[in-house]
């Protein structure tokens, strides 16, 4: 009567170690390109929102050209810097939340194509007295980062005197 008893066996249910390692490794094998484009998107998601600051700051940058005096524009040749937060709001040189600098190149007087005005520098081109170009370069910047910018922007913007 005994040997009915110990010749049973029990059967538990579960994986085997192999079935869970094979399970895992198809696991990974489908999340690991997933993670590769997380990095890729994020990368993108950041260069975006520094293209859209960018964007918002040369907006100010040139309404602040149009309206100032044509005469008070700073002479041709000087670069003057401006500093603007993660949101495009200026601050100071040393706030420790400054995110962009923006440099600008002003050029008076402006070097245009065309045949009007006096004959520029370049052939082709004219020289016109009553228009500025500025230049505005952006930089992502963030306080106590490297000299050198990991990304810039450059856009350009005309300014003509009011009369």
């Amino acid at each position: 009567m005994l040997l009915p008893l110990l010749s049973r066996r029990r059967w538990v249910s579960g994986f085997s170690l192999t079935e869970i390692t094979v399970a895992l490794g198809a696991i990974s094998f489908a999340i690991l390109p997933l993670i590769g484009m997380l990095s890729g998107g994020l990368t993108l998601f950041g260069e975006t929102i520094d293209q859209s600051v960018s964007r918002q700051i040369v907006q100010r940058i040139a309404s602040d050209a149009q309206q100032a005096d044509f005469g008070n524009l700073t002479a041709s040749g000087n670069t003057t810097a401006r500093w603007f937060d993660a949101e495009g709001l200026e601050v100071s040189a040393t706030d420790p939340m400054r995110s962009y600098e923006a440099r600008l190149q002003i050029t008076r007087p402006a070097t245009v194509p065309g045949e009007g005005g006096t004959p520029g520098p370049e052939a082709g081109t004219s020289s016109v007295e009553d228009l500025a170009r500025i230049a505005i370069l952006i930089s992502f910047r963030p306080a106590g980062a490297a000299a050198i910018p990991e990304r810039t922007i450059t856009q350009f913007t005309y300014v003509t005197r009011k009369e």
